[in-house]
This record gives C-alpha cells, structure tokens and sequence, in this order.
C-alpha cells in the first residue's frame, strides 16, 4: 500500500495531514475516486494516464483550503442569520400571541357588556409596535422584513383611523378592507422571508413557511372573491364566515411557525 492514494510522499509534501487517516480524507477528490472504485491508489487505475482527477494532485490541497474557506464563511453567516431570529423572534412571538388572544378576550367582554375604555386600541398598539420593531430588528436577516415592519406601523396608523369612524359606514368597510389586504399580502412576503432565510440552516422548517406561503395565495384569491360576494345576502354572509375562518386559522398556524422557528434558532449550536 502506497503512502497516499495519490501517489505522493505525505512526509516529503506537508501541504495536508494526510489522505488516508487525515482530515482531508472525506473532502480530497482523488481519495474519494479510488474508495469508490475500490482502489490502493491512483498506481492501480488503468484510466491513470489521461484522469484528470488524477493530475489534480498539485492544486489539490489548494482547492481543500479553499472549500474550508468557503464553509466557514458559510457556517459564519448562517451563524449570524441564527442569532438574529434567536434574539428578535421572541418580542414578535408574544406580539403575536398577546394581540390575538387580548382580540378575543375583549370580543366576548364586549359582546357581552360594551367598554367605552378604548383598552383594545391601547393593547393592540403595544403589540404591532411590538411586532414591527421585532421585524425591523430582523431586517438583518432578510431586508424584506423591513416591509414587513413598516406595515405594522402602517395597520396602527389605519386601526387607528378606522376607530374614529361610525362603525356601520361604508368608509369603515373600505378601510377594514384595504387593512385585509395589506395583511395578507405582507403575509405572503414575510412567509418568503422565513423561507429564505431558513434554507440552510433547517430545510424542513423552510419547507413549512413555503406551504404557508402557498396556504397565503388561496386566501388572496378568497378575498378577491369576496369583494364580489360580500353583497349578495346569505352567498355574502357564508363567503365571509368562510375568509375570516381561513384566514384566523392561517393566523394561529403562523404563530406555530414562529414559535418553531424561534425555538429552531435558540437551540441550534452553530459555534
């Protein structure tokens, strides 16, 4: 047995530790090529003469170092992308979490007793700031959580607007509306973020806010549907029912994903 599989002395090169018990046994082309085609080393190939794997032998430590270049810089910048969500993740978490379970508190509270006390503008205030300033944080990661940071801002502006209006009017329905579907198409964009920025680091996460995302395209289509439906009696009432079921069960499967991405992030080891 020769001293490597490419034929050259380890003690006499010293460019690497060495292809048969080394660390560059698993990454050097030559030494994957004679265990795959079952050979000592190149000395034994009959396609020796003409390989060109073969007379790679020079540059290959070369091209070993630079692929450890290229990983680390890779692991250095999933590293980071890791750390982002891990820290800003959990304050748009509980903006989430809060904001949606403080709206259906306070629906039954007021359903059964009205409150003049505008606590619900108040809690949901916090909250979007709360979520917008996670996803400006995370614009790091990805810039179009930026976007995504912006609208939050923007839905406060428009709840805001849309609380000193009569409750009935037809400006109010608009506004409601226009909120809709902004939501779904930030929505949309933000479940491509998380998409991105998860592959690599947990594909089947990534694959998870991808299917969202697909989940987002139906709903789009639901609510440009029920821009037509909504004024026709009983048809309207059920195409409503029908969005706002779809859309409050996209919301909750949003929140999970958050979560699970957040908790990905936080115990992921890339160091």
């Amino acid at each position: 047995m020769t001293e490597s599989y490419c034929l050259k002395s380890c003690t006499e090169c010293g460019q690497c530790s060495g292809c048969r018990t080394g660390i560059y046994s698993a990454e050097c082309e030559i030494t994957k090529c004679c265990k795959k085609t079952g050979h000592e080393s190149c000395e034994t190939c009959t396609r020796g003469a003409g390989c060109s794997t073969k007379w790679s032998r020079d540059r290959m430590p070369g091209l070993i170092h630079d692929k450890e270049r290229r990983d680390a810089e890779l692991r250095e910048y999933y590293r980071k992308k890791v750390g982002l969500l891990a820290q800003w993740l959990p304050l748009v978490f509980w903006g989430m979490v809060v904001n949606m379970a403080f709206g259906l508190v306070y629906g039954v509270i007021e359903a059964i007793e009205p409150i003049a006390f505008p606590l619900e503008l108040i809690v949901s205030a916090v909250c979007l700031l709360t979520m917008a300033f996670g996803y400006w944080r995370l614009n790091e990661a990805d810039e179009r959580f930026c976007f995504v940071a912006i609208y939050y801002v923007l839905a406060l502006v428009l709840i805001v607007a849309e609380s000193y209006l009569p409750e009935k009017s037809v400006l109010t329905t608009i506004l409601s509306l226009v909120i809709g579907a902004i939501g779904i198409a930030v929505t949309f964009k933000t479940c491509a973020a998380f998409r991105d920025v998860m592959y690599g680091i947990d594909n089947q996460m990534a694959e998870k806010w991808d299917n969202q995302r697909t989940l987002i395209k139906y709903c789009w289509f639901g609510f440009a549907a029920l821009l037509v439906l909504v004024w026709i009696p009983l048809i309207g009432v059920l195409a409503v029912c029908a969005v706002l079921f779809f859309a409050v069960f996209l919301s909750i499967r949003e929140i999970v994903y958050v979560y699970q991405t957040m908790n990905l992030c936080q115990m992921r080891n890339w160091g």
